[in-house]
């Protein structure tokens, strides 16, 4: 029995993970275990994590295609009182558990707390993700401690159904939270990180750390590289929250974003060339938001396009 849990998800990510490892073995937190669940993985993670002997708690399993399953194996396995969530490519910065775990143990009301992070790719460290976050910048919350706080349940629910604020290796919950709102949805590819914090906020108030708590790595391999399947799942989650009571105000920003995600996957088909495809996007962009004159411009552009191609 430990204090924290660390679960790592890794899918043909041997080259990046000594990198990833040595960021989370420097830590000054000591009480955790470390869960690395191969998701079938076809490099030589497996040799990659045995250097490390019984410092890794290591399970493989066949590969399920998304990140939703090897998490919830690693749940499963964990013994620690809390959960942190890391992904294989990213690297923790120090300070990062200990902060959230003394934020856990000093306010028992609370059962998930998010630290800020920046993006990088290669040598080029990006600005901080919560300073892209406009509607969350300005929502009230309480101070609890040195850049810590807890944000209302209803604002926080509401801010995620338009801006996700929240990165998949911020997160630190307590293990019991999972036994309320259940675990990451395996039908989800990809999306399936702002599923779980739309069904937490839903119902808690949530702790934030203003620190940087990990850089993202940015390359080809992200499974955020992968347009259609990102939006086409997103749709999915966000369309389960239109008949969640929510204020006037929130079910417009919905509204409005699930018509852009149509949209957005209505150009994603026009420019490849999948003209039906692309006009029922449209169509369902109008349906939700029908006095838009940007996606009449674009239905006659898929039209023009359509046209010549059916006239070679």
């Amino acid at each position: 029995m430990c204090k924290l849990s660390i679960i790592i998800p890794s899918y043909n990510n041997a080259h990046l993970l000594p990198e990833t490892l040595a960021s989370i073995f420097n830590q000054e937190f000591l009480d955790y275990e470390l869960i690395i669940v191969d998701d079938g993985s076809t490099d030589n993670t497996k040799e990659v994590v045995e250097r490390h002997g019984d410092r890794i708690k290591y399970f493989r399993q066949e590969n399920s295609g998304g990140c939703s399953r090897p998490r919830n194996t690693g749940i499963n396995l964990a013994t620690g009182e809390y959960i942190a969530m890391f992904d294989s490519d990213d690297i923790m910065q120090p300070g990062k558990i200990r902060s959230q775990a003394d934020f856990l143990d000093r306010n028992p009301n609370v059962s998930f707390v998010f630290t800020d992070f920046c993006d990088f790719r290669g040598d080029e460290i990006l600005p901080s993700h919560i300073t892209t976050c406009p509607i969350f910048n300005r929502l009230p919350k309480q101070k609890v401690g040195k850049d810590a706080y807890v944000i209302n349940r209803t604002d926080a629910y509401e801010t995620l159904l338009v801006e996700n604020f929240i990165g998949g290796s911020s997160m630190m919950f307590r293990k019991s939270l999972f036994d309320e709102v259940g675990h990451y949805d395996e039908t989800l590819e990809v999306s399936e990180d702002i599923d779980l914090t739309l069904r937490v906020a839903h119902k808690h108030d949530l702790g934030f750390i203003c620190s940087i708590g990990h850089h993202r790595r940015l390359h080809d391999g992200n499974m955020t590289s992968k347009v259609e399947k990102i939006i086409s799942r997103s749709l999915t989650v966000f369309g389960r929250h239109f008949n969640v009571p929510k204020s006037p105000a929130a079910q417009r920003r919905l509204i409005n974003k699930v018509a852009d995600l149509h949209g957005s996957l209505a150009y994603y088909y026009r420019e490849t060339g999948r003209y039906a495809d692309s006009l029922a996007e449209y169509r369902a962009s109008l349906g939700l938001r029908p006095s838009c004159f940007g996606t009449y411009k674009a239905m006659a552009k898929l039209a023009v396009m359509a046209l010549a191609k059916g006239s070679r």
